[in-house]
């Protein structure tokens, strides 16, 4: 267990075994394969401001309300985005995932970031509610991937594309 970083509050663990989906691409297999077999579970810690949750290696970034994104101007820009231009983004539901370089340095080399986007959950009847990022999801199913992994251009075009079939892993009832 990682130990609690200075200033932050204990979050609890996330078991990669459970709760989880992926796509069968090389861009959802490979992944889940490396995490099950290298890190089994990831110790989870929150920020005093409640705006960055620590994960292993990675931070993801809860936005203010008053916050939007906009594609990268140089490097891979994710099609169908023109760079600079503003990405669908809402902060009532969507966060971002980061890797810096050095993890507790946040002004060290980017490494890798992606959107987390909450596209349905149960309301407190148990009825399926979906959010404006479903209509996009449901976009993505069942596009046409590329069938190899090989660079970091094909590794991105089919993390654009999802397909229609999915594997997904619920925690067990209580």
């Amino acid at each position: 267990m990682t130990p609690t970083p200075q200033g932050f509050a204990a979050g609890g663990v996330k078991f990669l075994a459970l709760n989880w989906s992926r796509d069968l691409t090389c861009a959802g297999i490979v992944p889940a394969c490396a995490s099950l077999s290298v890190t089994r579970e990831m110790s989870f810690f929150v920020s005093p401001n409640l705006r960055w949750i620590f994960l292993n290696r990675a931070w993801v970034y809860i936005p203010h309300p008053h916050e939007y994104l906009v594609a990268p101007t140089d490097g891979p820009i994710p099609a169908p985005f023109s760079p600079g231009e503003r990405v669908p983004f809402d902060p009532m539901w969507d966060m971002i995932r980061y890797n810096f370089e050095n993890p507790w340095d946040t002004s060290s080399r980017n490494e890798y970031n992606y959107r987390l986007r909450r596209v349905a959950f149960l309301d407190s009847d148990g009825s399926l509610v979906k959010t404006a990022a479903w209509a996009e999801l449901q976009a993505q199913v069942g596009a046409k991937t590329v069938s190899a992994c090989t660079s970091d251009a094909t590794t991105i075009e089919n993390m654009l594309k999802l397909s229609d079939m999915q594997i997904v892993k619920d925690a067990p009832k209580r």
